[in-house]
């Protein structure tokens, strides 16, 4: 997994890098266009409209290398893995009981720093559905944990 992480991470610096030099490029030609025409009052639209294009351009790279690297972490981490976490409790700072479904069969899991102990196995599982969760409650959920911490 650190081996896809850290070339996608390299291929995303090399895009980056890549687009990013030819956009200095346009803007250092753009400003010596502009100083040696002394009678130009701004940037020619012809060097606008490069300078834009090649920022959509990086913007749309950096997306999709975004959603690549999030599928490939799926599939390393085992999206379709038959183990999943169904409910868990924070006891104390290192300190958690889980709820694991494994093919099909939910245990009750305490995990400490040294040690994970098998507590129980559920008879009657735990009906989870499952939510759409939207990017903005998951960004107000994550502020208002660091603002607690």
């Amino acid at each position: 997994m650190a081996i896809l992480q850290g070339s996608a991470f390299r291929v995303l610096t090399s895009f980056v890098t890549f687009f990013s030099s030819s956009v200095y490029a346009t803007a250092t030609v753009a400003t010596e266009a502009t100083t040696t025409a002394v009678t130009t009052t701004g940037p020619s639209k012809e060097n606008l409209a490069t300078t834009f294009v090649g920022l959509v351009l990086v913007i749309c790279v950096i997306f999709l290398l975004a959603k690549l690297l999030k599928r490939l972490q799926e599939t390393s981490i085992g999206g379709k893995s038959n183990m999943k976490i169904i409910s868990h409790l924070a006891l104390g700072q290192k300190e958690r009981v889980l709820v694991l479904d494994v093919n099909g069969k939910q245990i009750v899991v305490g995990v400490t720093a040294m040690q994970i102990n098998l507590l129980m196995e559920l008879d009657n599982p735990i009906i989870v559905k499952e939510k759409e969760v939207s990017f903005s409650s998951q960004l107000k959920n994550v502020l208002r944990r660091n603002d607690a911490s």
